[in-house]
């Protein structure tokens, strides 16, 4: 179907640590995310679909670009850390030669919680 618009949230892994085999990451990176319209990656997950390292804002934003120039058009990095404290949520989107970015910024709580997905 030529209109299907296909979300991705590569769930591959979080704060360094695989969930998958590390052969799936090539194929979510080279077949998977080209297709997609939207990509949700965790901070850990868009540095593995870009081969990038993300510590700083620009690095995330560069790291869009990276998943834009795929063929996605809207990306959300879901949880990001480079700053003391706080979780930052990055999205931006890109089409037709328009592009927009915007970042929420969170308080990170002292704890950690797993199967509740990144903004809890």
């Amino acid at each position: 179907n030529p209109d299907l618009r296909y979300v991705c949230d590569p769930v591959m892994g979080d704060h360094g640590e695989l969930y998958v085999p590390k052969e799936l990451v090539e194929i979510y990176r080279d077949i998977v995310v080209p297709q997609s319209y939207m990509v949700l990656p965790n901070q850990f997950e868009a540095e593995l679909l870009t081969k990038t390292t993300i510590s700083s804002e620009s690095d995330a934003i560069k790291a869009c670009n990276i998943l834009h120039d795929k063929g996605v058009e809207i990306v959300i990095i879901t949880s990001l850390f480079y700053s003391e404290g706080e979780i930052i949520l990055l999205g931006s989107s890109r089409k037709e030669g328009n592009e927009c970015c915007f970042k929420l910024q969170m308080p990170k709580l002292p704890h950690y919680y797993t199967g509740t997905g990144d903004l809890c």
